[in-house]
């Protein structure tokens, strides 16, 4: 018997547009199985589809990095294994003295940081030529 049951997003749940399907969610908030959304994702770009699908129960982000519960739009950490601020800083030093074609940007729980912000119509058409 099914207990629970735990789904990726990003080419799971989510359909090609990165939205929850009328279907997918109403088979999530009429079932009586807890779901968990397990992804690489940031709590931040995860917090639509949580409240799409009205979660309550523990969400992974960060692949399992961080294990939390959103309540009344309020992060609730209950895991946390990030990685140190020294290692960080080390790997942006590595990548921004190699080279400025690369777009270096990261996650707190609450926040994303980017080196330069490049519009993602300049980034698609950059991957293509």
């Amino acid at each position: 018997m099914i207990k629970h049951i735990f789904s990726d997003m990003d080419g799971t749940l989510l359909n090609s547009a990165g939205q929850v399907s009328y279907a997918n969610q109403l088979a999530i908030q009429n079932c009586s199985i807890p779901v968990t959304l397990i992804s690489a994702r940031s709590p931040i770009e995860m917090n639509f589809a949580i409240k799409q699908l009205n979660l309550k129960n523990k969400q992974a982000a960060f692949n399992g990095g961080l294990i939390f519960t959103l309540e009344n739009n309020v992060l609730k950490q209950y895991f946390s294994q990030p990685i140190s601020a020294k290692t960080v800083k080390s790997i942006y030093n590595i990548v921004n003295q190699q080279t400025d074609d690369i777009n270096i940007s990261w996650y707190s729980a609450t926040q994303w940081f980017a080196k330069k912000v490049i519009h993602l119509l300049t980034f698609k058409k950059r991957l293509l030529t």
